[in-house]
This record gives structure tokens, C-alpha cells and sequence, in this order.
């Protein structure tokens, strides 16, 4: 993304902050229906669940995803789980 940049999980483009993403899409966003943060929560709810139903295997989880769309939502539910994992895609 030309002028964008990652800085402490929030994209920004050109100097101005992204607090829920919403700043960068104004002209093409109507009404966000679930915050950056409500899934970031919902993500750290589902991890913790998660970790506590596999928490007695005895290798990594593995988590397979199919590659159109889930792979940020993978990685961020990866480094939210804290348990071993393996990533593979489809």
C-alpha cells in the first residue's frame, strides 16, 4: 500500500492515526458493524477456549486455514493462543 504503514497495530497512511480502521475508509464505509476491537476480544475469548479444550495434546495444535481470507485472522488468533501451534493452508 503506497504511503500505509504497520505502527503499534494500527495502520496509518500519511501521518494520521487508525484507532478502528475507519479513518483510511470514510469515503467508502458507511457503518462499521464490529470494531477492531470487539474482535480483538472475541479473538483473545476464542483463544483462551481453545487452549483450555487442547490444553492435554501432546504435540502442537494445528490449525489449518483456507488461504482466501483467513490468514490474518490465523495469525492473530496464533499469537493469542498460549499454547504450541502449527499453521498450514489450503
Amino acid at each position: 500500500m503506497a504511503g500505509c504503514s504497520l505502527s503499534d497495530g494500527g495502520l496509518t497512511e500519511r501521518g494520521s492515526p487508525a484507532v478502528d480502521g475507519t479513518e483510511l475508509y470514510d469515503d467508502d464505509i458507511a457503518h462499521v458493524q464490529v470494531t477492531e476491537q470487539q474482535i480483538r476480544e472475541k479473538t483473545a475469548e476464542l483463544a483462551q477456549k481453545i487452549a483450555s479444550d487442547y490444553r492435554d495434546i501432546p504435540d502442537d495444535l494445528l490449525l489449518v486455514g483456507v488461504l482466501k481470507g483467513a490468514v490474518m485472522f490465523m495469525t492473530d488468533l496464533a499469537r493469542a493462543l498460549p499454547i504450541p501451534v502449527q499453521l498450514e493452508f489450503m
